[in-house]
């Protein structure tokens, strides 16, 4: 996530802007590499999830399958038939 910061008038300071990755609708995202960007981009994937994705990714060496996502706080079995058809593990 990339960070720009908009110049303010004379009567108000700048302004931190926020830049989001762009992920089309239709991309298979690699769960073992993605960003929390990627990551969110996923329906019902928000920013907490995500984080507790990449930190489970990191402790546990990656994923070996996209099932291996239920172990995952927050992620269920209808989570994960919901985002099936758009993640891969490599």
């Amino acid at each position: 996530m990339d960070f720009a910061y908009v110049e303010g008038t004379p009567y108000e300071p700048p302004v931190k802007v926020v830049i989001k990755e762009i992920v089309p609708d239709n991309m298979i995202i690699n769960i073992n590499t993605a960003t929390k960007d990627e990551l969110m981009s996923l329906d019902g994937i928000g920013e907490v999830t995500a984080e507790r994705i990449i930190k489970y990714r990191d402790n546990n060496n990656g994923f070996l399958t996209i099932e291996e996502l239920t172990e995952v706080e927050g992620i269920g079995e209808a989570k994960l038939d919901k985002i099936r058809s758009r993640i891969t593990v490599g």
